[in-house]
């Protein structure tokens, strides 16, 4: 493979990586109106089970946000490493 064939392999997967990024938006809005709709039904409730599935919402949402860094950051070291190839 020669570095034209390495950029182009690599430009595809960045641009698979955005497009996953901005799928997992979509996901998280759809979580924040779960959440939303969730919470308003069962305000003041204390029941187990309703704290711990908000919880599990709210956990959902944070280890999306962790996969969005993670794509954000591979993202920066393939453009870096693009760089550096020429």
């Amino acid at each position: 493979m020669d570095v034209g064939q390495v950029k182009a392999q690599i430009a595809a997967g960045t641009r698979d990586a955005d497009i996953a990024i901005g799928l997992l938006a979509k996901v998280t809005d759809t979580i924040d109106d779960a959440l939303g709709g969730a919470q308003h039904t069962t305000h003041d409730s204390q029941h187990p089970k309703v704290t711990g599935g908000l919880a599990k919402l709210d956990q959902a949402k944070q280890d999306i946000e962790r996969i969005v860094n993670l794509l954000s950051t591979s993202i920066q070291s393939a453009e870096a490493y693009v760089r550096r190839i020429g």
